[in-house]
């Protein structure tokens, strides 16, 4: 193909990308934004199809899609240049019938790229949230991890190895990820993995850049250590922690500052824990502060359950008990954030077959989540609402039905049907059902299949005999 029909090409596929990738985003997600990001990670590329920005918009798309392979996102390419000539073109002419050239774009695509762009649309998000919506005037972040799985091969085996319970050939590479969310938006703000048995308060640590002063930070008991709210304070971040199983907790010790409500001060320990460096446990004060709470969580027909939390958050006058409690039922929120992710968007399994390539796989699901976020930001602000309370699953529903048609309406239509889409977003509210509770229990019965507990090629051999 001459350079003038490739250009021309990539134009047309930019276009037509930005139309229906581009437009339900609105400015979050431009060709310029992403050559901006681009050119800060020091990326450069040549003119060609498959450029950074056409494999990036592709890339997403597949994600969202409910079919996530390669060859739906070549044939959503290969759509999108239909109209320009009365002949198919091809991606590449020694490569017209596989799907070697968007795989080598996506290898070829800088992870920092990604990564910085779900960074700046979490950010844009947290910068348009109204003081009225912030608790106490300060940004909140929720922090958890889970674990997600990876096809089975030599390479992500060695990388990220399966559960030591299984059987060699008859488990799967297991990955964790920690990740921290908005409490007010519900977009991702950053995230770190590792192998499965990687401490998680000492991954989150490493998420400390993403953090500021006078956040603060919202995590279960496996971070109410005293390690780790020291150094989360020493960065003048907040944090409230439900207090870790190992520490007893005596409320008749220390000032009193309510029922319940104590100012303690904490020891250091004395010996240096595993995941910290000498020069970390050195730099950590003598002693601590802080504030415990304990508090009931009553549900109807149940006992009431005792819930005891930590926090650097000293005040009793400016952070109430109530205040307090009220925001630690909000964790259950990021138990939501990741449900989004690994059950709506079907993260839970990834499908790259490379470290390299499950990491980039891993951003572009971040990116996609928050894109979606965003989407639910501008449907409340135009139609009005709690972009919260919208459905996360509706609104990746109806934005998959819009997407063809936004990438094949003139200009007028286009309009039409992004106000649409964002009307159909706006009436997919949630209902409000405080203390609703529903047994863990599967009602369709399981096919009876036998687990593998045998390497496939040695059940090969076994049928063969």
């Amino acid at each position: 193909m001459a350079t003038c029909d490739i250009g021309h090409s990539v134009k047309h596929l930019r276009q037509k990308f930005a139309q229906s990738i581009g437009l339900p985003f609105s400015q979050a997600l431009s060709a310029s934004t992403i050559e901006a990001a681009l050119g800060a990670e020091g990326g450069s590329y040549r003119c060609c199809l498959l450029d950074p920005v056409v494999t990036v918009w592709a890339f997403l798309s597949q994600v969202i899609d409910t079919d996530r392979s390669c060859r739906k996102a070549l044939s959503r390419i290969r759509a999108y240049l239909a109209d320009q000539t009365s002949e198919p073109i091809p991606l590449d002419p020694a490569a017209v019938a596989d799907t070697g050239a968007y795989c080598k774009a996506r290898q070829r695509l800088p992870e920092g790229v990604v990564k910085r762009l779900y960074g700046q649309v979490a950010d844009t998000l947290e910068d348009g949230v109204e003081a009225a919506r912030r608790w106490w005037g300060r940004r909140v972040f929720l922090a958890d991890g889970t674990t997600v799985l990876l096809p089975d091969t030599p390479a992500n085996q060695a990388a990220y190895p399966q559960h030591p319970n299984q059987q060699p050939g008859c488990g799967l590479p297991l990955l964790k990820v920690v990740a921290l969310f908005s409490l007010a938006t519900g977009a991702l703000k950053g995230a770190i993995h590792d192998v499965w048995s990687a401490y998680e308060p000492k991954l989150l640590r490493q998420l400390h850049h993403v953090l500021a002063a006078g956040d603060v930070l919202v995590g279960d008991r496996i971070y109410g250590t005293y390690t780790h709210i020291a150094g989360w304070t020493q960065q003048q971040v907040d944090v409230l922690f439900r207090l870790h199983q190992a520490r007893s907790t005596d409320f008749r010790q220390g000032k009193r500052l309510g029922k319940q409500d104590r100012l303690v001060v904490w020891q250091k320990p004395q010996q240096r824990p595993k995941e910290l460096s000498q020069e970390a446990y050195q730099q950590l004060p003598d002693t601590l502060t802080v504030r415990l709470l304990r508090f009931a969580v009553t549900r109807k027909g149940f006992r009431a359950q005792q819930v005891t939390v930590v926090t650097s958050l000293l005040d009793p006058v400016v952070y109430r008990k109530e205040d307090i409690a009220r925001l630690y039922g909000l964790r259950w929120e990021v138990e939501l954030d990741l449900r989004h992710l690994k059950a709506t968007m079907e993260m839970d399994m990834l499908r790259t077959k490379s470290p390299d390539m499950i990491h980039k796989e891993l951003a572009i699901y971040f990116l996609a989540y928050n894109l979606i976020r965003s989407l639910m930001s501008q449907a409340a602000r135009a139609y009005g609402g709690d972009p919260l309370r919208l459905s996360f699953k509706g609104t990746l529903q109806h934005l998959n039905t819009f997407l063809p048609l936004l990438a094949l309406a003139n200009t007028r239509q286009r309009a039409t049907y992004f106000d649409t889409l964002l009307r159909l977003v706006a009436r997919e509210k949630l209902p409000d059902r405080p203390h609703r509770v529903e047994p863990r229990v599967v009602k369709r019965r399981p096919k009876c299949s036998r687990w593998m507990q045998q390497p496939r090629a040695v059940l090969k051999q076994q049928l063969a005999a």
